[in-house]
């Protein structure tokens, strides 16, 4: 049986929420993930994925260098 200790990372990769879209993505893609921990005051509070950057910012004509995390993250 697997377990989540066999498949999860131990160095979770996270973002502040005040980043851009863009410098999200650059992370995503040069650590080969498809999502990323959105902190504050270095404090977990969302979470975001490559799906929001294209659903919520992407297809809605956002501007990745100006639009923050925080805009299109998943606080649920």
């Amino acid at each position: 049986m697997v377990t989540v200790r066999n498949i999860m990372s131990e160095n979770v990769i996270t973002v502040h929420e005040n980043s851009t879209i863009s410098e999200a993505s650059k992370l995503m893609v040069n650590k080969n993930i498809s999502c990323l921990l959105v902190v504050k005051e270095k404090k977990p509070i969302a979470i975001i994925t490559e799906n929001d950057v294209i659903k919520k910012a992407i297809l809605k004509g956002k501007n990745s260098d100006k639009t923050k995390v925080k805009e299109i993250m998943n606080k649920d």
